[in-house]
């Protein structure tokens, strides 16, 4: 089904000189131009549609087409693209920001950061608010959990999340430059009891490898300002494995 408009010549030779809406039209020539026409059906769209229009009483409304280069795109009133799906993929780029309005964004596979404010100063920004559900006994504002197969010319390093800057170009003095910046978690206790609280907790070290460890520090020097003071001290641990200076 297609609207042409007065005057019409279809590529069949008719002629039509009202307005209207025209079942089983393909293509038509409008003003010089061939027109290639929008399929609108009741049912589902069909495999090789060129641009159709269809509503299924479970997928709602259906877009779909059929382009050299995309099959579906969405333009703003400048006519620059805003969406688009590639032809035969399920792959959609997005040529602008994605603001995710709800308390949660879950994915499957996210290739990409997401920003929750125009923040000027961060390039990917992961921010909100969020309650956990319960369940589960542990709650996370944040969570990574992949199962990783390496390949056997992986032989370097396999790690769950690398963090590994490109470089990092000063513009002034800074106090601070590093790879990986925390912060202690801003705990509010509500009248309830953290019997233990750290800023970075290990839960445990590796057993598969010839030599395991919990933390590794494969170079440099180690600075730990809790044990800072003045002269050469001996560093204490005690019973529950905390260092000091005394």
């Amino acid at each position: 089904m297609a609207y042409v408009g007065s005057t019409t010549n279809f590529t069949d030779g008719t002629t039509l000189t009202d307005d209207g809406w025209f079942n089983d039209v393909d293509a038509f020539i409008y003003q010089g131009e061939l027109q290639v026409a929008i399929t609108i059906s009741a049912g589902d769209t069909s495999v090789g549609d060129t641009a159709a229009i269809g509503y299924t009483a479970t997928e709602g409304l259906v877009l779909t087409g059929q382009g050299a280069n995309t099959d579906v795109t969405i333009k703003n009133d400048a006519d620059t693209t805003v969406l688009s799906i590639a032809t035969g993929t399920t792959n959609v780029t997005l040529a602008g920001d994605l603001v995710v309005s709800a308390d949660a964004f879950v994915a499957s596979n996210l290739t990409a950061g997401f920003s929750s404010s125009q923040a000027n100063w961060a390039q990917h920004y992961i921010g909100g608010t969020f309650s956990s559900g319960g369940g589960s006994t542990a709650g996370a504002g944040t969570y990574f959990r992949t199962t990783l197969t390496g390949h056997s010319g992986d032989s370097e390093w396999l790690a769950e999340v690398a963090i590994q800057p490109a470089g990092i170009t000063m513009a002034g003095d800074c106090t601070v430059v590093t790879g990986l910046y925390v912060s202690e978690p801003n705990i509010t206790t509500g009248g309830n009891t953290a019997t233990n609280a750290a800023t970075v907790y290990i839960i445990n070290a590796p057993t598969e490898g010839i030599n395991n460890y919990a933390l590794w520090v494969d170079a440099g020097t180690v600075r730990v300002d809790s044990l800072a003071g003045s002269g050469t001290r001996n560093v204490v641990v005690d019973a529950n494995g905390v260092m000091s200076a005394p």
